[in-house]
């Protein structure tokens, strides 16, 4: 029954009705703040920077504190698919972002980090996948944090970057990279001006249930990037959600009830779905947008090394988690490499809709994989280009002046090269996926290899928009320098 189910979701649009489709992203969330993942890793593997700088804070109550942080995540875990080696397309939200709604790398236009984003946006002639969503006949809403259109003057009616005109038939939320959970001065509702009501995560739930009910007679696309967990952290969680933490630092503990608060809403608006008889035919997608900071409480990023601002596997490897009852498997991990712009590839195969003829995704399809149609991997390669930034973690303000970096994945073989060090890094993941030990002196054929496809896939990207062309040349391979050579 579900295999059968799944075979129709993935191939055209003569079914109906189509199913309603859930994006949920999580800003900042790492890879091992995800309870379901605590399977995956024990307190020994923590990355030893993380333990270093805990507050105090035992690497076994932060374990617990993770598990029992997000029950609604891990019910969707255990009755969907998880992904073990989900990726983003860059370390930062903004354009991290921009590679999710368009399903491209964002190098292709220009955006390497978050200023190059707010200077330029999305270009207004990229079609986004949600716009042929509404051409199908989707009700589309974005609520939460938008960060994908340039801070000035992006967000005016006409301008072309605001939600409403990127195939959104509705919006509550704000354009930039955080605001306060209490009191924001920055919201929106459509092009006006919008009072914060409460707590701004159950805001967000609030307002997603609102338009889940508008939409009952369409098939729906509810996108719900939630600005939990990023900061400001500064005041405390209601209490109905703090309460149910304790793990002797208080920081830790109200970084926790903040993370629930946001499982507690996905698990509303599911719930209001099941009395609105609509739950069976919905999919949904659950991810964060990049990996967690410097800054934030064990277990951050697990196993992996670096933090939001790096091209280290803790930057920009993410939790994933794909749900829909009889269209996606039940309690499968899903272990071969994937990526965020694979989301909207899938949400249109879903819905039956397609891109214009000759506009081509770097994101593929997932249900093929899902439902063992396709036994060969979604990507031959996965390519990042970014920095080595420490802002984010306790370090100087640098986004504009960390040394750039870049990195390639290709089977297990995961290639670094960082410009301030001129040495390129070779890890074998199938042995040692928290990259510990480099072998790129016992594999050079390998390195020149990977060289050569980054060098591929670098050929398709264009200058930074806020950053130098410097900046830009540092990450062509044929510029990469070594202290050997």
């Amino acid at each position: 029954m579900a295999g059968a189910a799944i075979s129709r979701l993935g191939w055209g649009a003569d079914r109906s009705p189509k199913p309603n489709i859930i994006l949920v992203l999580m800003d900042d969330m790492g890879w091992g703040q995800f309870g379901p993942n605590s399977d995956m890793f024990d307190v020994s593997q923590f990355n030893p920077v993380v333990v270093e700088r805990a507050g105090g804070l035992r690497p076994e109550a932060a374990l617990a504190a993770a598990k029992s942080a997000a029950p609604n995540f891990s019910r969707l875990s255990a009755e969907g698919t998880r992904f073990s080696d989900a990726y983003v397309t860059s370390a930062l939200c903004a354009p991290s972002r921009c590679g999710i709604m368009t399903a491209r790398y964002p190098q292709r236009f220009g955006g390497y980090v978050n200023r190059d984003i707010e200077t330029g946006g999305i270009p207004v002639d990229y079609v986004l996948p949600v716009q042929m969503l509404q051409k199908s006949g989707y009700a589309t809403a974005a609520i939460g944090k938008w960060h994908i259109s340039k801070a000035k003057g992006g967000m005016e009616r006409g301008a072309g970057q605001h939600p409403l005109e990127r195939g959104f038939d509705y919006f509550f939320g704000f354009n930039k990279f955080g605001t306060d959970y209490y009191d924001s001065n920055i919201l929106y509702r459509n092009y006006e001006k919008a009072q914060a009501k409460g707590y701004l995560t159950e805001q967000f739930t609030d307002e997603a249930i609102g338009f889940t009910r508008r939409s009952k007679d369409r098939p729906f696309f509810l996108y719900l990037p939630y600005n939990a967990v990023h900061g400001p952290l500064d005041k405390p969680a209601p209490d109905k959600y703090l309460k149910r933490f304790d793990t002797g630092v208080k920081k830790a503990d109200n970084f926790y009830a903040y993370l629930n608060a946001a499982d507690d809403g996905v698990g509303r608006i599911l719930a209001d779905l099941k009395q609105q008889g609509r739950l069976d035919n919905t999919l949904v997608f659950l991810l964060s947008d990049n990996g967690a900071s410097g800054g934030s409480p064990m277990p951050t990023n697990g196993p992996f090394l670096g933090f939001k601002g790096q091209v280290w596997q803790g930057g920009v490897r993410v939790p994933m988690i794909m749900w829909g009852p009889g269209l996606v498997p039940a309690g499968k991990i899903h272990r071969d490499p994937v990526i965020s712009m694979d989301i909207m590839a899938t949400a249109l195969a879903a819905a039956g809709a397609r891109m214009p003829a000759g506009y081509d995704l770097d994101g593929q399809n997932l249900l093929p994989a899902l439902n063992g149609q396709r036994k060969q991997p979604l990507h031959d390669r996965l390519c990042w280009a970014g920095q080595l930034a420490q802002q984010w973690n306790l370090g100087p303000k640098d986004e504009l002046t960390a040394p750039p970096a870049w990195a390639i994945r290709k089977d297990n073989w995961m290639l670094h090269y960082w410009s301030s060090l001129q040495r390129f890094e070779l890890y074998d993941l199938a042995t040692d996926r928290g990259e510990r030990q480099d072998v790129g002196d016992r594999h050079p054929d390998t390195v020149r290899e990977l060289r050569a496809e980054y060098k591929q896939w670098f050929k398709g990207t264009r200058k930074p928009m806020m950053l130098g062309e410097e900046y830009w040349n540092l990450l062509n391979p044929d510029n990469a320098k070594t202290k050997a050579s």
